[in-house]
């Protein structure tokens, strides 16, 4: 008896002599593998073995490890940068920075502190200078 050597694909990649009794042995179990294909097939609705591994259907939502990393390592260094920061402020500009940051303006935080105007508006000159010095200037970036 021949029979036809299949590869992976289901291409013929040979046809050989075999006893009739293997031949048919090989036939046979050809037979029951197509019928168990046929049964899973209809049982299941998705089958890994048609999926397509690429694409946005296996996409996972991790970060890509290496990006992670790097991101971690960049907020880690913006940290150090902030609090370099501020340590290198005098006290009067950290107080003002906080309320800066609070969201008062320069004639509210001079209303707060009962200080003139043009007082507060060169410490914001100053903080802006030193943050220039340390994270560069924002509107710089592109």
């Amino acid at each position: 008896m021949k029979i036809k050597l299949k590869d992976l694909d289901g291409r013929v990649v040979d046809i050989v002599d075999v006893d009739d009794r293997i031949g048919e042995l090989m036939v046979s179990l050809d037979r029951e593998e197509d019928a168990s294909n046929q049964r899973y097939k209809y049982h299941v609705a998705f089958s890994l073995d048609d999926a397509d591994y690429e694409g946005e259907t296996f996409k996972s939502n991790d970060p890509d490890p290496l990006e992670a990393a790097l991101k971690k390592e960049e907020r880690e260094e913006q940290q150090r940068k902030y609090e370099l920061f501020l340590s290198s402020l005098t006290p009067v500009q950290l107080r003002r920075y906080r309320l800066f940051e609070e969201g008062h303006s320069e004639r509210e935080v001079a209303r707060i502190e009962n200080v003139d105007f043009k007082s507060v508006h060169e410490t914001k000159e100053q903080l802006k200078k030193k943050y220039v010095k340390l994270f560069g200037d924002p509107h710089q970036r592109g």
